[in-house]
């Protein structure tokens, strides 16, 4: 069965000061995705992926967008022209507080999101997480730092952002080399502390989504 990829991508406006806020919360409805609880007047990066079965063969969805708060409700909505995959993830990160929520699509049987693999990161002599390492044909990364920015990127098996620059069914990416995304313009100089990393394997909807903390030195 052949697979074709859809890319949806958004600009990213970073948002105002910083306001401690609980955990956001995910509502799926029949008109898309509300997350609640974002900072007021702010914007969320909304990310994932989903499967919509086609006459012919099967659609992979790569969601990237992001959804400002102008009414200063507290709410966003992630919504899509065609109406969102019957098989969908996805992640919302509130750009001022760094908060983060992830949901499925009610029709979807998944176990949510999965901690990294053993092995998977690789750390600095300072703590900070200097590589990403899994086993996939494509990934998709995201990197939120509170109240800075986001940085994203795709990275394809033996592509140019490919640490090993070989086709081997593992992906690897220098967090480094992750670009900005949307209004944030300078380059992300790798992962800290407390930044929100998200990693999704759009082929089968596996996600992991997590603030990072700093190893020991």
């Amino acid at each position: 069965m052949r697979t074709t990829a859809v890319i949806l991508t958004g600009l990213l406006l970073t948002s105002a000061a910083p306001v401690a806020l609980a955990q956001p919360v995910l509502t799926f409805g029949t008109e898309g995705v509300t997350a609640k609880g974002i900072t007021p007047g702010g914007s969320a990066v909304w990310f994932g992926a989903g499967h919509a079965r086609g006459e012919w063969f099967d659609h992979v969805y790569h969601f990237q967008q992001v959804a400002n708060d102008d009414d200063g409700d507290g709410k966003v909505v992630f919504s899509q022209e065609k109406g969102l995959p019957a098989q969908s993830v996805l992640i919302a990160v509130d750009v001022a507080s760094g908060e983060f929520v992830s949901g499925t699509s009610p029709n979807l049987a998944h176990p949510g999101a999965r901690p990294l693999a053993a092995g998977a990161t690789k750390y600095g002599p300072t703590g900070e997480l200097l590589q990403l390492t899994e086993v996939a044909s494509r990934l998709d990364v995201l990197l939120v730092r509170k109240g800075e920015g986001a940085w994203a990127t795709s990275i394809v098996d033996g592509g140019q952002l490919d640490a090993d620059k070989s086709q081997d069914g593992i992906v690897s990416l220098a967090l480094a080399s992750l670009p900005p995304i949307g209004a944030t313009a300078r380059a992300v100089g790798g992962a800290q502390p407390g930044d929100v990393l998200v990693v999704m394997d759009a082929g089968t909807l596996n996600y992991s989504v997590l603030r990072l903390t700093a190893q020991p030195k």
